[in-house]
C-alpha cells in the first residue's frame, strides 16, 4: 500500500501483464555466446598472428595449426645481409625464404647494358649446416626480412626501389628500375630508413614438407614470394642497407638429429587444426601488403588489426552456428 497526495491509502499498481518475469533463456544463452566469442578471439589472434607476422615473438615457436605437424619442432633461421653499391653506386639483391638454407644472393652489375645480372647459386644461410644433418624435412611458416639504411646523411643519395616477385627467380639479367612486379616501392635513399617485407605463401604447396635433400643452392622449389631490393645513383663503393631476414620453419629430424642432445625432447604431438586461424590467415595475407614502410613495430600493429578485423567477422559467423565452430 502507498500513500496519495490527500493521505488515503491506495493499492500498488502491477504490471499490466503482471509481475516483472525473468530474463529469457534465449537471452542469457546469447550473452554466454557473446562471452565465448571474446574468449575464443583472444584465443585465435595469438595463432593467427604466429603464423602471419614473422617478427612476432610467438612466431619463432610456432608450428602450422593444420594437424600436419606430427613429430615436429620449429626453428628460426635469422641472419643479417650488409649491402654494399658497386663503382657505378649500384647495388641489387634478391631475397627468397628457400626453406631457410639459402637466404638468396647479390647480383652483379653489367656494365653497358643497365642490368643486372642474378647468379644461378644462392648464398647458404649460417644455419644451412644444422639443417642438412638434423632436418630430414622442412617447411616455412612465416618468413620476412626488414631493410635498413645505415649510410651517414653525409654518403646517402640516390633511389631505394624494391619489389615483390610471384613467381620463380631463375638466373638471368633484371634491368634497372623495372617497375613491372606484383608490388613496387620507389623512394628516395633517406638516412635511417626501414622498410619491412613479409613473404607470402604461392598456392597450398607453400605449406608441403619438403626433403632437406630437394633443397638445392639452385632453388627449385619457389613456393613463396621473393623480394629484391635495388639501389641506383648511391654514393660509390659505400656500404648502405643491411637486410636482416627470418625464416621460421617446422621440421621433421633425421636419426642423427633425434640423438642429438635436446633435440629429441623438444618433439611433441601434431598442434591440432584451427581452421578459424588459417582462414584468417589468408584474410591478412590479402589485405595486408607485402612491403610495409617502417620497422617491425609498425608490421606487428597493422597485422595484429588486420587479425582482429578477420577474426570478427569470423567468429560472428561462427557463433550464429553454435559454440563449437568457435574452437573452443
Amino acid at each position: 500500500m502507498t500513500k496519495n497526495k490527500k493521505g488515503k491509502k491506495s493499492a500498488r499498481k502491477q504490471p499490466v501483464n503482471g509481475p516483472k518475469q525473468r530474463p529469457k533463456q534465449q537471452k542469457a544463452k546469447k550473452m554466454q555466446m557473446s562471452g565465448s566469442k571474446a574468449i575464443a578471439h583472444r584465443k585465435h589472434h595469438r595463432d593467427v598472428c604466429s603464423i602471419t607476422d614473422p617478427f612476432c615473438l610467438h612466431a619463432r615457436a610456432a608450428r602450422r595449426p593444420d594437424g600436419l605437424s606430427q613429430n615436429t619442432i620449429p626453428y628460426t633461421v635469422r641472419g643479417m645481409v650488409g649491402v654494399t653499391t658497386d663503382s657505378n653506386g649500384n647495388a641489387y639483391v634478391v631475397v627468397t625464404p628457400n626453406f631457410g638454407r639459402y637466404w638468396g644472393a647479390q647480383a652483379s652489375w653489367v656494365n653497358g647494358t643497365s642490368t643486372f645480372d642474378i647468379p644461378a647459386v644462392w648464398t647458404a644461410t649460417a644455419s644451412n649446416a644444422f639443417l642438412t644433418t638434423n632436418a630430414a624435412e622442412i617447411r616455412i611458416v612465416s618468413a620476412g626480412c626488414v631493410v635498413t639504411n645505415i649510410a651517414s646523411m653525409t654518403t646517402c643519395q640516390g633511389t631505394l626501389h624494391t619489389g615483390v616477385l610471384a613467381y620463380s627467380v631463375p638466373s638471368q639479367q633484371c634491368p634497372l628500375l623495372n617497375l613491372n612486379n606484383s608490388e613496387d616501392f620507389l623512394k628516395p635513399m633517406t638516412a635511417g630508413m626501414q622498410q619491412s617485407f613479409i613473404f607470402k605463401p604461392l598456392g597450398t604447396d607453400a605449406h608441403a614438407f619438403r626433403k632437406t635433400s630437394d633443397i638445392t643452392n639452385t632453388a627449385a622449389y619457389f613456393d613463396w614470394t621473393s623480394v629484391f631490393i635495388e639501389i641506383s645513383g648511391g654514393a660509390i663503393s659505400t656500404p648502405t642497407l643491411t637486410i636482416e631476414y627470418v625464416f621460421n620453419l617446422e621440421i621433421q629430424l633425421t636419426q642423427a638429429g633425434v640423438s642429438t642432445t635436446g633435440l629429441a625432447s623438444a618433439i611433441s604431438n601434431a598442434k591440432p587444426a584451427n581452421p578459424i586461424a588459417l582462414s584468417a590467415q589468408t584474410t591478412v595475407h590479402s589485405t595486408i601488403p607485402s612491403m610495409i614502410a617502417g620497422g617491425v613495430e609498425v608490421v606487428e600493429k597493422k597485422i595484429s588489426a588486420a587479425a582482429s578485423t578477420a577474426l570478427d567477422y569470423l567468429l560472428s559467423s561462427a557463433e550464429d552456428f553454435g559454440l563449437g565452430l568457435l574452437g573452443l
